[in-house]
């Protein structure tokens, strides 16, 4: 198995078990228990794109506090995503948003969302020239 007083070993660990949904119950009692804020905050995050965002805050109190900011930004930030990928974001929350928006979010935004309006947004607008990159390149049809 390897040697759970390293850090990198608990992480391939916890990565592995990130997949398995049966599992989620005792990784979430792992990072309870993480002695490492990173490693713990790493398991954190992808679990919350899995679960559903009712699910969030009881994986958010699991981090310390620190880690707990940054998770929160990144739950509604997915709750932003879920709705653009079922059509329910409107392009002016698009346009009103975009800016504070995290490369993160953005990144993701360009492959879930529908319509040309809401590409455009983001084609033009995007933080990064990978994003509006990206953004342009669906809007023409290119993936």
């Amino acid at each position: 198995m390897g040697d759970l007083a390293d850090e990198h070993e608990r992480w391939r660990i916890h990565r592995r078990a990130i997949e398995v949904p049966r599992a989620r119950e005792l990784l979430k009692e792992a990072v309870s228990g993480e002695p490492d804020a990173a490693v713990a905050s790493s398991v954190v995050l992808p679990i919350l794109e899995l679960v559903p965002e009712e699910q969030h805050a009881d994986w958010m109190e699991r981090l310390e506090s620190r880690g707990r900011s940054y998770a929160r930004r990144r739950s509604a930030e997915i709750g932003v995503l879920r709705r653009a990928r079922r059509g329910d974001l409107a392009a002016d929350e698009i346009a009103a948003g975009l800016d504070g928006w995290s490369d993160w979010l953005q990144l993701r935004l360009t492959e879930g969302l529908p319509g040309a309006d809401a590409l455009a947004l983001v084609a033009e607008r995007g933080r990064t020239r990978r994003v509006r990159g990206i953004a342009r390149n669906r809007r023409a049809g290119g993936g």
